[in-house]
């Protein structure tokens, strides 16, 4: 099982997840400690396991929360529940829908209880990347807040910051916590790479 988070701020100190019983020290994936990942090994497949989440200080960073594995390879499931959809969409200030309708139809379709969800195009930044500047609001401020620069590297350089922007905007804000017990698959579209 991999658990991916992302904080407001970042975290002084490596994060805790528990998953039943077994700890998994969180894995660092940017350079300030707002975004973290756990990878959970030798888990029993077709489990609902109770996951929690604490500081290094032992706080707890939020309401435990429930995730299940799904069945072996072998087991036979009378029927699945997928929730298929694809390109949620980019900024509103580019026309799409406001953030919050898109994160009451995701709301909407989570009331069905799926058993995983699956998206093509995980990061809605293709015409960011392919264009290789920023998209301009009608106001004319810069949608990534400044330019992303294909030739320099992600972490630690201005792309980060950038590319944090374009998630949080685009991602964060129709997503947020509703899929935490949902496990999710992102597939990638023609334009990204």
């Amino acid at each position: 099982m991999l658990v991916k988070v992302s904080f407001r701020a970042p975290l002084a100190t490596e994060p805790v997840l528990d998953i039943g019983g077994t700890t998994v020290r969180g894995k660092i994936t940017d350079t300030r400690g707002e975004y973290w990942q756990f990878y959970a090994t030798d888990l029993r497949p077709h489990q609902r396991y109770t996951l929690s989440l604490r500081a290094g200080s032992g706080a707890a960073l939020c309401e435990p929360w429930q995730l299940t594995t799904f069945p072996s390879r072998d087991e036979r499931t009378e029927k699945v529940r997928i929730l298929f959809f694809t390109c949620a969409g980019g900024h509103e200030a580019l026309g799409f829908l406001p953030s919050a309708i898109r994160n009451r139809l995701f709301r909407r379709a989570l009331s069905f209880a799926p058993d995983a969800g699956c998206e093509w195009r995980p990061y809605l930044l293709g015409s960011v990347f392919a264009q290789c500047r920023p998209i301009q609001y009608p106001t004319g401020l810069a949608l990534a807040g400044g330019r992303f620069d294909r030739s320099d590297v992600v972490l630690g350089s201005d792309n980060e910051t950038i590319l944090k922007k374009i998630g949080s905007a685009q991602i964060t804000s129709i997503y947020r916590t509703d899929f935490r017990s949902t496990p999710m698959f992102f597939i990638q579209d023609d334009h990204e790479f």
